[in-house]
């Protein structure tokens, strides 16, 4: 992260300088409005701006550079209320005090871990879903209208006869027997087969047996093997205990298993089974706000 000061007084500029070195920041400074627009062109990361300079108005500053990464320092209350009206991120009073400079650093310490954060949010790269009885309503809620960003591979119990409509109804194609490249799109498997992946974005359809056609165990199992802790697996409602060992693959390697809620599960068998092995237990919208914070969903 790099922050500029712009700040006329050389002693000002050292402290804040070594208050915030201790974050393992990059600072570089100006002392005067001139040399702060000049610096601006090397694109720091966030401004801390006098607005009483030498030789101009720190405002100029905030109508070049975006408001919500400026923190103003300055003695002037009018001054101050203007910059919050502009939509500054915070101020700090001059004559400066220990504990004002504190709070600099406490502010630019909770925006790096926020920002360390982002950087290690998960990102899956297949989504899984194990759905049975009482599940399509809300496949179509979770997933209908939305658009994806990586291939989701949706595992229902569903009689053939009903598979392409419903795959229509999600902009869902359906996965044949055959062997299917992904891409990033919605896939549903033809319900009478079972399927597992071959490699990464291959699936193939197989002749091992299990209880239920298709297999969510065999489909987030034969995952798990390629993509890892990439895997994020989804169990929803329905009844049995289909996904149990899947799941317990995908959290072997170190993916993500969710589970719908009761609230939204009217089928409590597939999510009871996965006690223990799920991260977490989400309602519909929760699923949905989560796919997106994962970057999966648009």
């Amino acid at each position: 992260m790099k922050i500029l000061v712009i700040e006329d007084s050389p002693f000002v500029r050292g402290v804040i300088r070594k208050v915030l070195g201790k974050l393992g920041v990059e600072i570089t400074s100006a002392g005067s409005l001139s040399e702060g627009m000049d610096k601006l062109k090397e694109n720091p990361d966030f401004v801390i701006l006098d607005i009483n300079l030498p030789d101009g108005n720190g405002f100029e500053i905030l109508k070049l550079y975006p408001p919500e990464r400026v923190i103003v320092f300055s003695s002037d209350r009018f001054a101050v209320l203007k910059a919050f009206e502009m939509g500054v991120l915070d101020s700090i009073p001059k004559p400066s005090s220990p504990e004002n400079l504190i709070k600099i650093a406490e502010i630019f310490k909770e925006i790096l871990n926020d920002k360390r954060k982002v950087e290690e949010r998960y990102s899956p790269e297949i989504v899984l879903v194990g759905a049975s009885s009482g599940s399509p309503r809300s496949i179509i809620e979770i997933f209908a209208d939305r658009k994806p960003k990586v291939p989701i591979v949706i595992c229902l119990h569903i009689h053939e006869q009903f598979a392409e409509s419903f795959a229509q109804r999600i902009s869902a194609e359906v996965i044949y027997p055959g062997g299917k490249v992904l891409s990033a799109k919605k896939y549903l498997l033809y319900p009478s087969k079972n399927f597992i992946f071959s490699s990464k974005n291959f699936i193939v359809d197989t002749e091992t047996k299990a209880t239920f056609y298709p297999s969510v165990d065999l489909l987030f199992s034969s995952a798990a093997k390629f993509y890892g802790n990439k895997t994020l697996g989804i169990i929803l409602s329905g009844m049995g205990k289909d996904g149990m060992d899947g799941s317990r693959k995908i959290r072997e390697v170190g993916g993500k298993v969710f589970a719908q809620d009761k609230i939204d599960a009217p089928v409590w068998g597939m999510p009871a089974a996965v006690e223990g092995i799920a991260h977490a237990y989400l309602t519909n919208a929760q699923i949905v706000k989560t796919l997106k914070e994962f970057e999966v969903l648009e």
